[in-house]
C-alpha cells in the first residue's frame, strides 16, 4: 500500500476515517481499507472499538477495556508505520454498539465509517 506524503496534509486534518473493530483478524481488512481511505481522502484514522456495557464486576469490565486499549494503540502504532495516515487515534468506547459507532463517528467528524463483517465462508 501506498503512505500519504503531503506533508501539508498532516498539519491540518479537519475529518476522520472512522473504522469500528471488534479487534478480531477477520476485521484487520476493514481497518488496512480504511487506513488507505483515508490516506486517500487526506482524512485522519480514527479506530474505535466498543466494550458492551455487561452485568460484570468493575474489575473485570475495566480488564476488558485496558485489554482493547492496549490492542489499539498497538495497531494504531502498526497503521501509522504501515500507511502513514495524516492523523492516528482510538478509542474504547463503552455501551451499546451501534450507538457507540454513530456517536464516535459523529464526534470525530466522520466523512466515512467503516465496519468490518464476520463471515463463516462457504459450507
Amino acid at each position: 500500500m501506498e503512505h500519504c506524503h503531503n506533508p501539508l496534509i498532516r498539519e491540518v486534518i479537519m475529518h476522520n476515517v472512522v473504522v469500528a473493530t471488534d479487534l478480531t483478524p477477520t476485521c484487520d481488512a476493514a481497518v488496512e481499507r480504511a487506513a488507505f481511505a483515508s490516506c486517500q481522502l487526506g482524512a485522519g484514522l480514527h479506530l474505535v472499538h466498543v466494550v458492551p456495557e455487561l452485568l460484570l464486576p468493575p474489575a473485570l469490565g475495566g480488564t476488558r477495556v485496558k485489554k482493547a486499549d492496549d490492542a489499539l494503540r498497538y495497531r494504531m502504532r502498526v497503521l501509522d508505520r504501515r500507511f502513514a495516515p495524516p492523523a492516528v487515534s482510538f478509542n474504547v468506547a463503552q455501551g451499546d454498539t451501534a450507538r457507540s459507532i454513530v456517536r464516535e463517528s459523529e464526534d470525530m467528524s466522520a466523512v466515512l465509517t467503516v465496519l468490518g463483517h464476520r463471515s463463516e465462508g462457504r459450507r
